[in-house]
């Protein structure tokens, strides 16, 4: 009886970790993916691709290419400024590359094609007038009898006259450059006042604004005004 008793107690300690390592290695093999998903088991998600691994490839920037980034900023060309808009002299009306608008009234062109503003006013878009006539040269001769014919205007000193000749310039350019696909020339221009029309007149006379201060009188209304104060006080 005393060899029995002392033996059992081993022996249900045998049995019982017999049935534990049972039971975890059945677990596992449930819970396994390479032996098929089971409908009974809640251990891992069922995947729809197989149980696939996302994974995470390189981007062009970390790749190291001694190409990247090196485009330079944008230069944040067009329009500055819209049709009847007021400007100030001196703010950009239109930032370009090349010549896709010319400066017009009141405005200049810059080294690097900037059209800007050279008096305050308000901005016109437009097409210059028509072509003028082929000849820009106007030409007229006075009939005068030649000094062979007249032997009296070489003996009183008197010199023929010579041919007068006039040139008429158009105020715009309308013809573009001969390596432009352009069908005529765009002009950028400031009007002062905001109901002017553009283009004008050809030969009309052209609007200034004088927009100076007189530094004399300025400087003797300065004067004037301290002499003023000075007497006050006293």
């Amino acid at each position: 009886m005393s060899l029995l008793a002392t033996l059992r107690p081993q022996l249900l300690r045998t049995a019982a970790a017999t049935t534990g390592s049972t039971a975890s290695t059945s677990s596992l093999l449930v819970a396994s993916p390479f032996y098929g998903p089971s409908p009974s088991s809640s251990v891992l998600p069922s995947f729809a691709f197989g149980g696939s691994v996302q994974t995470r490839n390189s981007t062009k920037r970390g790749g190291g290419s001694t190409k990247n980034n090196r485009n330079s900023a944008g230069r944040r060309l067009g329009v500055k400024r819209h049709s009847g808009q007021y400007v100030q002299a001196g703010e950009i009306i239109y930032r370009q590359r090349g010549t896709s608008w010319h400066a017009g009234p009141n405005v200049a062109m810059g080294r690097d094609h900037t059209l800007f503003a050279t008096s305050s006013g308000y901005v016109h878009f437009f097409y210059p007038n028509p072509a003028t006539p082929a000849t820009s040269f106007s030409t007229a001769t006075t009939t005068t009898p030649s000094s062979s014919s007249s032997p009296s205007s070489t003996s009183t000193g008197a010199l023929p006259a010579l041919a007068q000749k006039t040139y008429v310039a158009p105020d715009l350019v309308t013809v573009p450059h001969p390596s432009s696909k352009k069908q005529t020339r765009r002009y950028v221009g400031v009007s002062l006042v905001p109901d002017a029309a553009f283009p004008r007149p050809q030969g009309e006379k052209r609007q200034r604004k004088f927009e100076k201060i007189d530094i004399n009188d300025l400087n003797k209304q300065i004067k004037a005004v301290r002499l003023h104060n000075a007497e006050a006080a006293l």
